[in-house]
């Protein structure tokens, strides 16, 4: 693997992150871990297999208007502290500390810095470049669909978007694609997609998913 990327599962991203990377010579060998808000988990197997599989370099990918953001934001203006049972918000705040922001803009540029500088971190020993592209949703030519919206999972992480789609049935333009090599840690994005309404759809790939 030459490049890792951590994006999010929204399908506005499907085909921006398929002509970016994945079709790009540039980046060498792409993989794409996917998940809700394109977070940096602190459970060590992301570093692992980083290191384990020897890439060059890590982009972080998250974009605007992320429903994900938007939940870690609207829990942290509440005032809550203890999320029990809300990984994603606590996995934030892990982040973020007792940093200040005054609007949610604020807050989603200080989360992607602040995971941005925990993987420069771990990763300059191995001399492994990690960059920030945060998609500006608003420049993306982006397919109209009206339908309603289905997960795909996958541990399939180095073919295009479009194919994954392919495999589950699904239009590409309705897909939410959570995405890694073992999936065992992503519950929490998971319930996060069904909370918002994404059906349930299918899960692409050979490898154990419990």
């Amino acid at each position: 693997m030459d490049t890792l990327v951590i994006s999010c599962m929204d399908p506005r991203l499907n085909e921006y992150l398929d002509e970016k990377y994945i079709r790009n010579k540039k980046y060498g060998k792409v993989e794409i871990w996917r998940n809700a808000g394109g977070r940096v988990t602190t459970d060590r197997k992301l570093i692992e297999y980083i290191l384990k599989n020897k890439a060059k370099r890590v982009i972080l990918a998250p974009h605007t208007d992320c429903k994900a953001k938007l939940h870690i934001y609207e829990a942290l203006e509440k005032g809550i502290k203890n999320t029990a049972n809300d990984e994603i918000v606590d996995e934030a705040i892990g982040f973020l500390g007792c940093a200040e922001f005054r609007n949610r803009e604020e807050c989603d540029k200080l989360l992607d810095t602040k995971e941005q500088a925990y993987l420069k971190e771990r990763l300059e020993k191995a001399r492994i470049d990690v960059e920030l592209d945060v998609v500006d949703i608003s420049k993306l030519s982006l397919p109209k669909h009206d339908g309603e919206g289905k997960l795909v999972i996958s541990s399939i992480m180095d073919v295009e978007s479009k194919k994954l789609a392919e495999k589950a049935g699904v239009e590409l333009p309705s897909c939410y694609i959570i995405q890694g090599p073992n999936l065992k840690g992503l519950h929490a994005d998971i319930e996060l997609a069904l909370s918002l309404g994404i059906q349930k759809v299918s899960r692409v790939g050979e490898q154990n998913f419990e």
